[in-house]
């Protein structure tokens, strides 16, 4: 423990404080979700950094932009319209974390993989708790959240470097990282 809280003390001193990626593209993939022991194969779109209206083709779209949509027989079954919390830094990875709202919450964890130029998530989520309170839990890999930045892919646009106003890399370094 205490040999990371060194590590991340030496990053952030070194002027690289990891941040995580402030536009990600919405992915979707079929996901299967596990609950009380039964397994069910879902579309879903995934939209970490922004809310968006991406129905699988044939789909009908839910009923308003959403961070996390699950679609099945051509509907929206459960959405996270909420983010409740900023995104969670956590070395080489970050935590997404929405709501509907009301009885679903939903948490994504990315970590680093430096090959991952775009959003790859794991093909199962887990969900817990009663009907009333459900938890789904994704998680999958992208180069963005390395503390370097992606190694090979698009950058996330303009950001201030280390020596103000340069630009054009990752946030995870500042616009400043080669």
């Amino acid at each position: 423990m205490l040999k990371l809280l060194v590590v991340a003390a030496v990053i952030a001193s070194a002027g690289f404080a990891q941040q995580c990626p402030a536009n990600i593209p919405a992915a979707q993939a079929t996901i299967t979700q596990v609950y009380n022991g039964a397994s069910q194969a879902y579309q879903w779109t995934i939209s970490p950094t922004s809310a968006v209206s991406q129905p699988p083709s044939g789909s009908t779209a839910c009923s308003a932009p959403e961070y996390i949509s699950q679609f099945g027989g051509g509907t929206c079954q459960a959405n996270a319209n909420q983010q409740t919390a900023q995104p969670q830094v956590i070395i080489n990875s970050c935590k997404y974390s929405f709501s509907d709202g009301g009885s679903r919450t939903m948490t994504l964890a990315l970590s680093c993989d430096a090959s991952a130029t775009t959003m790859q998530l794991t093909q199962t989520v887990s969900v817990t708790g009663p009907t009333t309170a459900l938890v789904y839990a994704f998680s999958g890999k992208y180069a963005g959240v390395c503390s370097g930045g992606p190694t090979n892919g698009p950058t996330n646009g303009p950001t201030d470097g280390p020596n103000g106003g340069e630009g054009g890399g990752s946030p995870a370094c500042g616009g400043g990282c080669a």
